[in-house]
Formats: structure tokens, C-alpha cells, sequence
């Protein structure tokens, strides 16, 4: 984990996917892109619904997925996506959870 500085997230252009969110190392260079959230469901940043939100946590906290760590898909929709009302507030999350700062 300690190898990504930085991080930065963007709407995604892969099918089926809501966002990119990039890893960067301690001088910029980009290390890891993940795309995250299938757009064909939607989320709590979208629903704003308390019991969905914790369906989706139940559901995914099966031991397969690796919260953990920045760097997997399910991390990122888990802290981005369900933890907070909107994408800023998630990302937010996202960044003070993993030590990370935000690049533009």
C-alpha cells in the first residue's frame, strides 16, 4: 500500500463502468487505474437509501473483496460509492482512509 502517493477520479469511458480512479506514486507517475462501478445499478451516492447501503455492505462482505487496500475495485466502490451520500464526500473518505492526497 505504501507505493501510492496520490490519487485522482474521474467518470469512466470503459463499458459498463461509472468511474476511473488512478493511483499515482510519491512523484506523479501513475502506478494503477481501476474502473469501478457498473453503471447498469446504482449506488448510494445516487439512492441515498440507508437499508440499500446496508444490503450492498452484507451482501459484499464476504471475505472475497479487500477493503483494505486502495488499490482494488472493491475497495474503491465500497469507500467511494456506498460510504457517503455524494462522490465528493466518498472520495474524501476515500483519500483520508488510505493516506492518499488528491491529484487534479
Amino acid at each position: 500500500m505504501g507505493v501510492y502517493k496520490y490519487a485522482s477520479l474521474r467518470p469512466s469511458q470503459a463499458k459498463n463502468k461509472k468511474w476511473q480512479l488512478v493511483l499515482y506514486d510519491k512523484d506523479k507517475q501513475k502506478q494503477k487505474t481501476i474502473q469501478f462501478g457498473d453503471n447498469r445499478y446504482e449506488d448510494f451516492t445516487q439512492t441515498h437509501n440507508d437499508k440499500l447501503k446496508k444490503y450492498y455492505i452484507a451482501r459484499h462482505n464476504n471475505g472475497r473483496e479487500n477493503w483494505s487496500v486502495p488499490d482494488t475495485a472493491a475497495s474503491a466502490a465500497r469507500w467511494i460509492l456506498w460510504e457517503h451520500p455524494s462522490i465528493t464526500k466518498g472520495f474524501e473518505h476515500f483519500l483520508r482512509r488510505f493516506h492518499l492526497k488528491r491529484l487534479e
